[in-house]
């Protein structure tokens, strides 16, 4: 299974990427959502992580992407956490939601959990 990791900042994408790796997984980072969503179109399988520190930025990147939400598991890293009811509304529309900062093994865990279904 494939894991993409989107994120506008290339340092902190590259830096999750590394982290990531240090847990035996090979994300393919990604800085432009563009070349993101041509990339998922093909995609059989895998697990999209987006990490915005905005949620204007976050907002138009699901935009782009919500067709892609249904055939290719989401899991947004946010920094939202006083927002609770946007949290929830994005978990209804099918995101899986962690709040920043995130602890790396409860990333793993989900990404885990995401691959078994």
């Amino acid at each position: 299974m494939e894991l993409f990791v989107y994120n506008p900042d290339q340092v902190a994408g590259l830096a999750l990427c590394n982290l990531l790796r240090l847990r035996k997984w090979e994300p393919i980072y990604y800085a432009n959502a563009e070349q993101l969503a041509e990339k998922l179109r093909f995609a059989t399988s895998g697990i999209l992580i987006l990490d915005c520190a905005s949620f204007s930025i976050l907002s138009n990147i699901l935009k782009d992407l919500k067709l892609l939400v249904g055939t290719v598991p989401v899991i947004l890293l946010t920094p939202f956490a006083q927002n609770e009811k946007e949290i929830q509304r994005l978990q209804q529309q099918g995101y899986h939601v962690l709040e920043k900062p995130v602890v790396l093994d409860e990333l793993v865990k989900m990404i885990q959990q995401i691959g078994e279904k």
